[in-house]
């Protein structure tokens, strides 16, 4: 069956369209979509417990035919390798964004968003290190009574959206941790301001404690 296009096919040979015309048409099936207004109100979340196989953290695997002995050895070696560098981070930089090592110290170069410790969660509970896992979740807790994004300034969207918000819903899927939803939901509704845009793509970047939202180098929405 043959597509139907929106746009004239000026200039495309044999009555197909040219690439600026399918982009063109692209965009603006984005812009329309962009700019649907969803009721979140009757949204409802699939929620964890979707991987049931995951779901405590020690699933094994059935027994590969190949060095099958071989890669259990090893992952004894590299859950000892995650445990230390987890440890150093708690130890030198906990809370900060980043782990200094050479340093032994932490800094923020991501809003003071605890960046590390919340990209480390679906790492430690798929490690079965439910313990640091605990520990990890609790600091964030005792630590954001409220909201942790209300004194976070201008942020990357694009950065945000794939290294806070992606690894807290990971977490909270692997988990079933309402709090990680609770401060994944908080960021999200932040987030969403940049789609506010004039042609749909969302702006570079978004004031996560006001309702601002620009682009810096030409990146993002108009």
């Amino acid at each position: 069956e043959e597509p139907v296009y929106l746009y004239p096919l000026g200039g495309s040979e044999g009555g197909k369209p040219d690439a600026t015309t399918i982009l063109q048409e692209r965009i603006q099936n984005a812009h329309a979509t962009l700019h649907h207004k969803p009721n979140f109100q009757n949204f409802i979340p699939l929620g964890p417990n979707r991987y049931p196989l995951y779901k405590s953290g020690t699933y094994t695997p059935a027994e590969l035919p190949v060095d099958d002995k071989l890669a259990r050895e090893r992952r004894v070696y590299i859950r000892n390798a995650i445990r230390h560098a987890f440890a150093s981070y708690t130890k030198y930089a906990m809370g900060k964004d980043e782990l200094d090592p050479l340093n032994e110290s932490g800094r923020n170069n991501a809003g003071q968003t605890s960046l590390t410790l919340v990209a480390a969660l679906d790492t430690l509970w798929y490690s079965d290190m439910k313990r640091e896992f605990g520990d990890a979740v609790e600091y964030l807790r005792r630590n954001n009574p409220s909201s942790p994004y209300e004194r976070v300034g201008v942020a990357s969207v694009s950065h945000t959206a794939r290294h806070l918000l992606g690894a807290l819903l990971g977490a909270y899927g692997a988990s079933g941790e309402r709090f990680l939803l609770s401060i994944a939901e908080d960021l999200g509704s932040r987030l969403v301001r940049a789609f506010d845009s004039s042609n749909g793509v969302p702006y570079g970047r978004t004031v996560l404690n006001g309702d601002r939202s620009f682009n810096t180098a030409g990146i993002g929405g108009d």
